[in-house]
């Protein structure tokens, strides 16, 4: 039995004035249906994802005192492991490195996609774009940070960089 929470938040979209009005929807319960259900590879996607979003771009890019919220990350990796089939893109005799690492390129390219077309639908909501309200500088940028990121890989500490995986 799965429920929707309502918390009480102020968005920062609102005047200051309302925002004891102010409230988000809260799918933390269907979330974690969710990620019970991910394969190993997806959760490995997820793990990429979140340190490559924690390490580059978590408050550390802000502009007009907006940056991209980490349920932006989140929201990516249900879209890929429903859209993208994650496992085909692994072959079953790569190690964890370059697991690891070729889901990390793909998410970035996913992302930047996102990024570039200023579109990301909420995976719950309907009608609802995440990225709408954000400045497109700070979009750019975080495209940009991305695509030139160092990936690693998130089990054993292994690096490497972009240009030198594909």
């Amino acid at each position: 039995n799965l429920h929707l929470h309502v918390i009480p938040k102020w968005s920062k979209l609102t005047d200051i004035t309302e925002a004891n009005t102010d409230f988000r929807y809260s799918f933390s319960a269907y979330e974690i249906e969710l990620a019970k259900a991910r394969t190993k590879y997806e959760q490995v996607l997820n793990n990429v994802a979140r340190g490559l979003f924690y390490k580059h771009l978590y408050k550390n890019l802000t502009i007009n005192d907006q940056y991209l919220p980490s349920y932006f990350i989140k929201t990516t990796v249900l879209w890929m492991c429903e859209e993208c089939h994650i496992d085909r893109y692994v072959d079953t005799t790569d190690d964890e490195d370059t697991i690891s690492l070729k889901l990390g390129q793909i998410w970035i390219n996913y992302t930047c996609h996102l990024l570039r077309t200023r579109y990301c639908p909420h995976y719950f909501i309907f009608n609802m774009n995440l990225l709408e309200n954000y400045p497109t500088e700070l979009l750019d940028k975080s495209c940009s940070i991305l695509q030139n990121a160092q990936l690693e890989n998130w089990n054993s500490g292994i690096s490497t960089t972009r240009n030198g995986l594909f």
